[in-house]
């Protein structure tokens, strides 16, 4: 979803800096249409790390394979993720992210079968 509103916003703001080109609010536009740019990257570690199915033993892994010690509390924010330079594991966060997933999936399935079989 992120990713569709950023390349949403982006063709919005492409096509505003176009019509305003000599005008301030055409600066302004185009300014963050740039800004835009350089977020998208981000995108795919953003959706890794929000995964709801991430348990502390997916941190834990992460940990490990960033050699960092990475929690998630009350007031982490994504830049801390950022300083923390996890874009440079990106590949094996998502594979740890597409694994919790497939648990988080299993465990709501379970969830439901054994509310069934109470009823």
């Amino acid at each position: 979803q992120i990713e569709n509103n950023v390349a949403s916003w982006t063709k919005t703001l492409h096509k505003l800096a176009k019509q305003m080109k000599d005008e301030p609010p055409g600066n302004v536009a185009q300014s963050v249409r740039t800004k835009l740019e350089a977020f998208r990257p981000k995108i795919p570690l953003i959706a890794a790390l929000r995964n709801p199915g991430l348990r502390d033993r997916h941190w834990k892994k992460i940990s490990q394979i960033t050699g960092q010690s990475v929690k998630v509390v009350e007031d982490t924010t994504f830049n801390n993720f950022l300083e923390m330079n996890l874009g440079e594991h990106l590949g094996e966060i998502q594979e740890i992210s597409e694994y919790a997933s497939k648990e988080y999936r299993l465990e709501k399935q379970l969830e439901k079968m054994q509310a069934e079989w109470k009823n």
